[in-house]
């Protein structure tokens, strides 16, 4: 999954956010996941036996028949991420007059980072051969990282936490395998 993500605390309505924190920023982000998912009202599809009617035959075989259908899904899983973040500081109040960041508070990582996330969401998945089927999803993302906008704090106005993102899209997918 690759995207851009944006913040800015002009846009905020806490007050130490507008008035002190003043920061803008907007990474691009590259994830790679293994999610697992879980279809709690998908209908199982048939097999059909093909060629003689006796099952004892040789000749019989399997086949799948396969029926288009909506599946809503559940997931969660593991990721690996890559943001690339470009943090306006201009009007921040991090800084003092001479331009120095106060103590407790950094954007020395802004820049290149990697973590690790863990998405979960849902969706609902629309299944329209037997290994291509297309979908929309919204998911959740927490990372192991405070700097996804390429900022960071240790004080009482700029607490360390983790950060989160959010994914809402179309997605195609191609099942491997034969069934």
């Amino acid at each position: 999954m690759m995207g851009l993500i944006s913040g800015s605390d002009l846009i905020e309505t806490d007050p130490v956010r507008t008035e002190f924190r003043k920061l803008e920023f907007n990474a691009n982000i590259f994830e790679t996941s293994v999610v697992v998912e879980y279809f709690p009202l998908r209908k199982a599809q048939s097999t059909k036996k093909k060629g003689s009617k006796s099952s004892s035959d040789a000749t019989s075989s399997k086949k799948s028949t396969f029926e288009p259908q909506f599946s809503p899904y559940i997931f969660s899983g593991v990721g690996y991420t890559v943001s690339q973040s470009r943090l306006d500081v201009r009007e921040s109040g991090f800084f003092d007059k001479n331009g120095a960041i106060i103590e407790g508070v950094t954007n020395e990582n802004q820049g290149l980072n990697t973590m690790l996330s863990v998405p979960f969401g849902g969706g609902v998945r629309y299944d329209f051969s037997k290994t291509l089927s297309i979908g929309g999803e919204a998911s959740w993302r927490w990372t192991n990282s405070d700097f996804l906008d390429g900022f960071t704090g240790g004080t009482e106005v700029q607490p360390i936490n983790s950060d989160w993102y959010f994914f809402i899209g179309i997605v195609l997918t191609h099942t491997l395998g034969d069934d």
